[in-house]
């Protein structure tokens, strides 16, 4: 089981650029695209899983390729990801997923509860924990991962209400406290550090936390916030057929 690698949780960061751009609609003056923000980070996605897919099958099957490399990036890898598949594969393909699927508050979360809340849980799960499951992961990574995750969610919910107003996962809706979306947050947090502790090695490395947490956390927040009535289900999940639709 690999330790708490500092330069990789810190590059992990780079990924709340993904729901920035959605949630303040960075895009929206781009084309006549409606959707001009999701439509081009989801084609950023896909050329990247497109272009890190191609450099993985002649990695793993090219062994002077795979070294230069792990040269250029060993130090941003799990030892175990040097001779399986690199985590950013799974992690575009989640990516994928929910930009193509949710509204950007549900991404925002569920970004946060992997970029957040697993680096918490290595952190004290390498350090502190001593009781561990069968898979090596800590009870105390599992425990530092709801609490790391919930307090990032929180946190956002004040951005959501400080930005464009009340929404359904602010801390206020419709003039009162949204008890609601704190609970399907707690809860969402929850689901995520069980994906994280669940999440192995399987299919040559796709069945991962990189691929779990976001895809999971999204899932649950999306059920959550219909059956608690903080959103019509039908604004639940994009339309992806709309994804090329222009304005007027």
């Amino acid at each position: 089981m690999d330790g708490f690698n500092f330069k990789r949780k810190l590059f992990h960061f780079i990924g709340f650029f993904v729901p920035g751009i959605l949630y303040f609609d960075t895009f929206r003056d781009v084309g006549e695209w409606k959707h001009s923000s999701r439509l081009i980070v989801l084609m950023i996605i896909l050329v990247i899983l497109i272009g890190m897919s191609v450099i993985e099958f002649i990695r793993l099957r090219y062994e002077p390729f795979n070294e230069f490399y792990l040269k250029l990036f060993g130090k941003l890898m799990k030892k175990d990801e040097r001779h399986r598949m690199n985590g950013v594969i799974p992690y575009m393909i989640s990516n994928a997923f929910i930009v193509s699927f949710f509204p950007s508050q549900i991404i925002f979360l569920s970004m946060a509860f992997l970029l957040i809340g697993d680096p918490v849980a290595a952190y004290f799960g390498a350090k502190y924990g001593k009781y561990r499951f069968s898979n090596g992961k800590s009870a105390l990574g599992v425990v530092a991962f709801i609490i790391g995750s919930s307090i990032a969610g929180f946190l956002l919910m004040l951005l959501f209400d400080n930005t464009y107003g009340e929404s359904f996962l602010s801390y206020s809706l419709r003039g009162s406290f949204n008890g609601y979306a704190y609970l399907a947050i707690f809860i969402g947090a929850v689901s995520a550090a069980i994906a994280e502790m669940l999440s192995g090695h399987a299919w040559k490395g796709f069945l991962e936390d990189n691929l779990l947490i976001p895809v999971v956390a999204s899932i649950v927040l999306a059920v959550l916030s219909g059956l608690f009535g903080l959103m019509d289900w039908n604004q639940l999940i994009f339309p992806l057929t709309e994804i090329f639709a222009t304005r007027g």
